[in-house]
């Protein structure tokens, strides 16, 4: 199996939009946020996001250049199970939250945003896990 390697170009280019995204969002944090003073809010931001944008950069940049992608790959059953299974979770996620809704009007309960966001983004990745699985085992 011969492997292929992406050229030195697309990591340099990988390499300075992941450090230049990770550096806007946290000179973003650090203007936005008011405790803990802009170079910290900038440090701390930064480093936080410095992972998450270079795989990004990297999953755009250079990855392209190491595989060939299979021009069959939607008639895979790996592909039909996982869109069946976010498909399901996203129907799923769409009741579950007119049900909270209303339940939450209804009691008069007040939730802040991050956590019901959060609460969305693991229901829904649980969701869809356990569906991909079970369509997985049943072979469908």
């Amino acid at each position: 199996m011969q492997k292929i390697k992406a050229p030195a170009s697309s990591y340099a280019l990988m390499t300075l939009v992941g450090l230049g995204s990770a550096a806007a969002l946290g000179a973003g944090a650090g203007w936005l946020r008011e405790t803990g003073g802009w170079w910290l809010n900038f440090a701390v931001f930064t480093a936080a996001t410095a992972g998450p944008c270079l795989s990004l950069a990297w999953a755009t940049l250079v990855a392209p250049h190491m595989e060939k992608p299979d021009p069959h790959a939607e008639d895979n059953v790996e592909a039909r199970w996982t869109e069946r299974a976010t498909s399901g979770a996203f129907l799923d996620l769409i009741v579950g939250a007119g049900i909270l809704l209303a339940a939450a009007s209804i009691l008069d309960i007040e939730i802040s945003g991050s956590a019901v966001l959060s609460g969305v983004i693991v229901l829904g990745a649980l969701d869809a896990s356990v569906r991909y699985l079970l369509a997985r085992g049943r072979g469908a």
